[in-house]
């Protein structure tokens, strides 16, 4: 996700804006209520393939707040906000 923002940045094209939006938003739709996501999921049904969970790394906090900045829009901060909130 950061790649897409920073092609952004250095290029000004909007297709790499629209790519980071679409991937934080399935993240979003992927999120689990404690902040986390399954680490694996099934293509044919979304469905998870083992229970292990992906907790935020330093890299995915940098990339939602970033796009957060880059689109105004505050709910993907809140995304990692949430995350961060299992690490503490």
């Amino acid at each position: 996700g950061g790649m897409y923002l920073e092609l952004h940045r250095r290029t000004g094209k909007a297709r790499y804006l629209e790519a980071a939006v679409r991937l934080a938003n399935t993240m979003g739709r992927l999120e689990l209520p404690d902040g986390s996501w399954y680490l694996v999921y099934r293509e044919d049904d979304g469905r998870p393939v083992v229970e292990n969970v992906v907790l935020i790394t330093r890299t995915m906090m940098e990339f939602l707040s970033g796009l957060s900045a880059a689109t105004g829009d505050p709910s993907y901060a809140a995304m990692g906000g949430r995350a961060c909130k299992l690490l503490i």
